[in-house]
């Protein structure tokens, strides 16, 4: 069906040549086939057919509400599919708000002040990702005529190169350090930081459901746990004793699964730092430049420990 055939459509349930139920599976066999129109594209599959079930509950309102004075049929539909849109958006939100209230609350319950045992190294560095208030983005052809101008005048190319890479890591107060020691302005620099942020997203997002599916796991282990403290160890119930089983089984599972994660954050899993080559694009050196710095920076950092130890 394509937009000239709404108002033919509109007039045919009207009149009675179509069902006002067949209208609305028309309708939507139209949001089904044009989903880029109305941005479903955007969601998973799973919205997308949740929202055409969705309008075939509630479509019939369509044919009861439009005014075709107002406006032609077409335009009428389609901001109505866009409310819809929003309203299952916001049942959404509040299903996981109230999904994410429970866990917290169980989380309290049967883990208390230890939380998640988390004792990882990667927690005790602390992520400065909020910016400045004042701040102000700036394009990344005005870093690079900025950092080629500077060339010559940056005191240090290693701790600006390292200083990029731990651009996750770094503190406000460590960029002034940072700009007073290696000669550079401030806002440039904070711009550079923001970049450098910028382009690892993808992997912060995916950082961070990792740390979800951790701390679940984490949550379910203890829970199974202290409910097979509650079932009597000398209780011969069969049925007692298969679900002892079972949890044991679902307790011993998270608790690999907990164990299994928190050993790949030890090892530098998910460590959140923009490649070599966006850092190159930045500063307008190679990427092998780049590498060259921070091999250098660890066979520094390798000769003081050497010094430490002989000492």
């Amino acid at each position: 069906m394509k937009k000239e055939n709404f108002d033919q459509l509109y007039n045919d349930v009207k009149n009675g040549r179509l069902s006002i139920r067949q209208g609305v599976e028309l309708l939507a066999q139209f949001v089904c086939e044009n989903k880029p129109l109305f941005k479903l594209q955007c969601y998973d599959d799973d919205f997308a057919s949740e929202m055409i079930l969705y309008f075939l509950e509630r479509g019939e309102k369509v044919f009861d509400v439009y005014d075709p004075e107002k406006e032609d049929f077409f335009k009428f539909f389609f901001f109505f599919i866009k409310g819809l849109v929003n309203i299952k958006r916001r049942v959404i939100a509040k299903k996981n708000l109230n999904e994410l209230l429970i866990f917290e609350e169980n989380v309290n319950t049967y883990c208390g002040k230890d939380k998640y045992g988390i004792k990882d190294s990667y927690e005790t560095h602390m992520m400065y990702s909020d910016e400045k208030s004042n701040y102000s983005p700036v394009s990344l052809s005005q870093l690079q005529k900025y950092f080629t101008d500077k060339k010559n005048n940056i005191i240090d190319k290693k701790i600006l190169i390292l200083s990029l890479k731990s651009c996750f890591y770094i503190s406000e107060k460590q960029i002034k350090e940072i700009c007073d020691y290696c000669n550079l302005d401030e806002d440039i620099f904070y711009a550079s930081i923001q970049y450098c942020k910028s382009s690892v997203k993808e992997k912060l997002n995916k950082r961070e459901k990792f740390i979800q599916r951790r701390n679940f796991s984490y949550y379910y282990h203890r829970k199974y746990s202290m409910q097979l403290q509650e079932y009597s160890v000398y209780s011969n119930k069969m049925e007692t004793i298969e679900c002892k089983n079972r949890m044991l089984k679902l307790e011993k599972h998270h608790y690999q699964n907990w164990k299994k994660m928190n050993c790949k954050f030890e090892e530098g899993f998910m460590y959140l730092r923009p490649t070599n080559k966006t850092i190159a694009e930045l500063l307008l050196i190679s990427e092998r430049q780049v590498s060259y710095y921070i091999n250098c920076a660890k066979k520094e950092d390798r000769k003081k420990t050497m010094t430490k130890n002989e000492e």
